[in-house]
């Protein structure tokens, strides 16, 4: 019949013969069902290289289906658990870098308070910086610093690039001057003047705008923004 022999199956006196048209004649020494529809369901779950130019293709068939996807689904689930543990644990180291990173910018907020001067374009006098941040809540950390080493008489504003089409800032007011300006009066004011908007409280504000490009003109914005609040008095 010219049926292929295969030595690694052992063969009885009597041989089933599978014979799929003119593709494939072979002996056959495995399982047999009457009628392929016994089989049912059938799931390839792999394909591999056992030697040079052969291809191994693995598969279960009927209930193994079952087991094979229950298999699955217990795999599934010890995934889901380890990658919401990975998250959870990624959240906070990312926290505590935040915090360390934070702790380490403290010191350049105490030297940059101490760069408060007058000067000619505003009646109070003032420092303003573009600062390189990883968020808008990081700005407004940094704000607190500042503002915690302001000396009484001085005013602080911090600008940075938040997004690719945002900037945000933070104005921080020592409570002497309150009478004078507020620091949320001051945000509303600097917002205008980059098309955004600002507010808070009279010691700590913050706003913002999509002028990015202006970032570095917050000095001399600043600087307009006082004179803005303390002529509206």
């Amino acid at each position: 019949m010219g049926a292929l022999m295969f030595f690694g199956d052992k063969y009885g006196a009597r041989v089933n013969v599978v014979d799929f048209g003119p593709f494939s004649r072979e002996f056959c020494g495995g399982t047999h069902v009457a009628n392929t529809a016994e089989i049912g369901l059938f799931k390839f779950t792999s394909e591999s290289s056992i030697a040079s130019g052969v291809r191994r293709i693995e598969a279960v068939t009927g209930r193994g289906i079952e087991h094979w996807l229950l298999e699955q689904e217990r795999k599934h689930s010890e995934l889901s658990r380890e990658f919401e543990s990975l998250q959870t644990e990624r959240q906070k180291l990312e926290k505590e870098l935040s915090k360390l990173r934070l702790e380490t910018r403290r010191d350049e907020m105490r030297k940059l308070a101490s760069e408060v001067k007058i000067q000619q374009t505003s009646p109070i006098p003032f420092v303003a910086k573009v600062l390189t941040v990883a968020n808008a809540e990081e700005l407004r950390s940094l704000g607190d610093f500042l503002r915690d080493s302001l000396p009484q008489d001085g005013i602080g504003v911090l600008g940075a690039q938040v997004a690719p089409d945002k900037m945000a800032f933070v104005t921080a007011v020592p409570d002497k001057l309150f009478s004078t300006v507020k620091a949320g009066e001051l945000a509303k004011a600097l917002g205008s003047l980059y098309h955004g908007n600002g507010g808070g409280k009279p010691g700590l504000a913050q706003g913002g705008g999509s002028e990015v490009d202006k970032l570095k003109e917050l000095p001399s914005l600043t600087a307009s923004a006082i004179n803005m609040v303390v002529k509206s008095k």
